[in-house]
């Protein structure tokens, strides 16, 4: 398991992702996003961004709808992967329709669409906002990272795809399952 207490400092270090904010993680209170920075940093080379607790809001149908991205990477050529940590072993229950954690408590909230949202959430905004954007076609994607699973349990619903599936074990080859997830996304 990767330490989740983790100490960094960019100054010199161009070989690695770029974090934002610097300093990132330091009172960060999940466990889970800590050891997902710690593993970014560790695994991720310069060409990632990484933006922790990216808060969004957009106006749709005349309302506002907001949200937050744990993690949102930008990379030259895979595009942008949003990426929802959740702490625990998880499982999803169909006959409720519930994410679970091993203790029987609700996720409340299914992760998948959580990272789907703000990935689609982050590039309108940035199509409304950048000019130029919505024309380059930079490709957009997401996954989940489930901080404490070593195997997917149970059958997942038709659009949380294993692929889409980050577990402990992959922090060590971060990169490589980004560079795997982003380019199924195309």
């Amino acid at each position: 398991m990767l330490n989740p207490e983790f100490h960094y400092d960019q100054g010199d270090n161009s070989s690695m992702a770029r974090i934002i904010p610097r300093g990132a993680g330091a009172d960060t209170v999940s466990v889970a996003e800590r050891m997902f920075l710690s593993a970014a940093i560790d695994h991720l080379d310069d060409n990632f961004w990484v933006f922790h607790s990216v808060p969004w809001v957009r106006v749709s149908s005349r309302h506002l709808r907001q949200g937050e991205c744990d993690f949102l990477i930008l990379h030259p050529v895979l595009g942008i992967i949003s990426i929802e940590v959740k702490p625990g072993d998880v499982c999803y229950d169909g006959s409720s329709d519930a994410w679970l954690r091993s203790d029987g408590s609700s996720l409340g909230k299914d992760p998948f669409l959580q990272a789907q949202r703000s990935a689609h959430a982050v590039n309108d905004l940035l199509s409304q906002n950048v000019r130029g954007w919505a024309d380059c076609g930079f490709a957009y994607s997401y996954a989940v990272y489930f901080s404490e699973a070593d195997r997917i349990h149970g059958r997942f619903p038709p659009h949380a795809l294993p692929l889409l599936t980050l577990l402990q074990a992959d922090l060590s080859h971060l990169q490589d399952r980004l560079e795997n997830i982003a380019t199924h996304f195309g």
